[in-house]
C-alpha cells in the first residue's frame, strides 16, 4: 500500500490526467513513465509492473486499457510463436504527458551528474574560558538564584524599578 501511494504521489502524471485514474492506476502509470524516461519505452512484463507499483496484475491491465482508450499511450504486442510472447512495448504518445515528463527529466537525471565540492566553514569556538561562567551567572540571576551571585547593573534604582514594573512599561528590567 505504501509503495502504491509513493508511486502515485511521485508526480509522474500531470494533475489533469491523474484525476482520471484511481490511485492504483496512477501508480501503474507512474512506473510506466519512469521506465519511459529511462529507456524511451516500457518493456516490462505485466507482473513486473504490478510488483513495482504494489498492485495486482488485473489493475495493471485495467490501467493500460483505460490509458490506451484515452489515447495516452500505444501498446505493441510482440508475438513470437502461437504459445510464446515477448513483453509488450508501451510508448507514451500524449503530448501533455510527454511535455510534463520533459519538465521532470532534468530532476530525475540530476542525481547522476556532477557535484560541487563545498569547503566547510571552520567551526572553532572563539569564546572559551570565563565567558561561559559569566553567561551561567547571568542565566542563574534571571532564574532567581541566590543573593551571592553577581548582579548586572541595569542603571535603574530599586524605587524606579518597582515604579516601572507597576506601570508595565519595561518588562526587561531585572527584579
Amino acid at each position: 500500500m505504501e509503495r502504491r501511494r509513493r508511486w502515485a504521489a511521485s508526480g509522474a502524471l500531470p494533475p489533469a490526467l491523474a484525476a482520471r485514474f484511481t490511485l492504483a492506476e496512477t501508480a501503474v502509470l507512474a512506473v510506466l513513465a519512469a521506465e519511459v524516461l529511462r529507456h524511451g519505452a516500457c518493456t516490462l512484463t505485466v507482473g513486473h509492473i504490478a510488483a513495482l507499483a504494489g498492485v495486482s496484475e488485473t489493475t495493471v491491465r485495467n490501467a493500460l486499457r483505460a490509458a490506451r482508450g484515452l489515447g495516452l499511450l500505444t501498446l505493441e504486442e510482440r508475438r513470437l510463436t502461437a504459445w510464446r510472447n515477448a513483453p509488450n512495448v508501451v510508448r507514451i504518445v500524449s503530448r501533455e504527458w510527454l511535455a510534463w515528463l520533459r519538465l521532470r527529466a532534468p530532476k530525475e537525471r540530476a542525481w547522476g551528474g556532477g557535484y560541487k565540492l563545498v569547503n566547510p566553514t571552520p567551526t572553532q569556538e572563539n569564546n572559551k574560558g570565563t565567558s561561559a561562567l559569566r553567561n551561567r551567572a547571568w542565566a542563574a540571576e534571571g532564574q532567581g538564584a541566590g543573593r551571592d551571585m553577581p548582579q548586572r547593573d541595569t542603571g535603574v534604582s530599586g524605587k524606579e524599578r518597582t515604579t516601572l514594573l507597576e506601570r508595565g512599561a519595561c518588562a526587561s528590567v531585572a527584579v
